[in-house]
């Protein structure tokens, strides 16, 4: 048997390796800088929306005056609080202190409508805002 000569090629194996694996990590690196949201951590916002107990909201949209007792008595319980923008946006309410509960804050203005100001924050498909300061 006769050994076929192969006339010799330049080794591009190294160079389209390394060309590929900046195409899928350059890519990856903006997206986690960057956070799962696109976000860049806390900004600081103003939302105007009605603060609502989670646990209803999310599983009937109970919500408004007619549902503002039952709200009430799901803060006490210890639900957690929400804000519901015009446009249906919700938002995890947090006290803007460090380990501030935002049932602290707005417990006192279920199914009202008002305005806050304070930190956004999105992370894991959620979003969140430490509240500042509240107005009806």
């Amino acid at each position: 048997m006769q050994a076929i000569k192969v006339a010799p090629r330049p080794r591009l194996a190294g160079t389209f390796a390394a060309v590929c694996f900046a195409a899928v990590l350059i890519p990856v690196l903006v997206y986690a800088s960057n956070g799962p949201d696109g976000d860049n951590g806390p900004r600081a916002v103003t939302v105007k929306g009605e603060v609502v107990d989670l646990w209803c909201y999310i599983d009937h949209k109970g919500h408004g005056q007619k549902h503002k007792s039952c709200a009430v008595a799901c803060v006490e319980a210890g639900n957690p609080i929400g804000i519901v923008d015009g446009s249906g946006n919700l938002y995890i309410a947090m006290g803007g202190k460090k380990h501030q509960p935002g049932r602290e804050i707005l417990m006192d203005h279920m199914a009202d409508t008002v305005t806050v100001k304070g930190n956004l924050i999105k992370t894991g498909g959620l979003q969140a805002i430490y509240v500042n300061s509240v107005e009806k």
